[in-house]
């Protein structure tokens, strides 16, 4: 029963996926401005005053090792935070994309297969819900065919079937009424 569900792709939904990226990207060269600019603000007390930093290019030769580092490092870190965000946005958005689907399926076919999220998705309370209202729809459209088909054959309506919205799915959410009416 606990088959592991592998995500294909990590990059499922741009809208939400891309904006988060956008917003890892903004905030990673902030805050390499910001580690610049103190660094720069830290030289400068440490050697005072700006006419010696930027008259004398001893001083320059030991701060530009010091920058090219937090250059490389920021570089380095950066693709690591966006693979990290796109992963974690996966969990977030891959779920909304099963549910889209499934509703979009739901409209317009006969048959749904009941949502399961991965381990670890969010959303997981959505899945339940959604199944609720597959089996309630999948209940209404079996009436609405056995309606069709008495009338259309016996001129008689079949018995009256209910669904029970505060049940959980499954057979127990289904009321058989016996009485026919004709």
């Amino acid at each position: 029963m606990s088959k592991k569900l592998r995500r294909g792709t990590q990059f499922v939904d741009q809208t939400v996926q891309g904006a988060l990226v956008w917003r890892v990207v903004r905030y990673w060269f902030l805050s390499l401005f910001m580690v610049g600019s103190l660094t720069l603000v830290g030289w400068l007390y440490v050697y005072p005053g700006i006419g010696k930093f930027v008259g004398q290019y001893a001083i320059m030769t030991t701060v530009m090792p010091v920058f090219v580092m937090a250059l490389a490092s920021a570089a380095l870190l950066l693709p690591l935070a966006l693979l990290d965000v796109i992963r974690f946005s996966n969990r977030i958005a891959g779920p909304m994309v099963r549910i889209r689907r499934a509703m979009q399926q739901l409209a317009t076919e006969e048959f749904v297969d009941p949502l399961q999220f991965r381990e670890g998705d969010f959303w997981q309370d959505f899945a339940t819900h959604f199944n609720a209202l597959r089996e309630t729809v999948a209940a209404s459209k079996r009436q609405q065919v056995g309606f069709e088909r008495d009338i259309k054959h016996n001129g008689v309506l079949a018995p009256i079937v209910t669904v029970d919205p505060n049940a959980t799915a499954g057979p127990s959410a289904v009321n058989n009424n016996a009485a026919l009416i004709k």
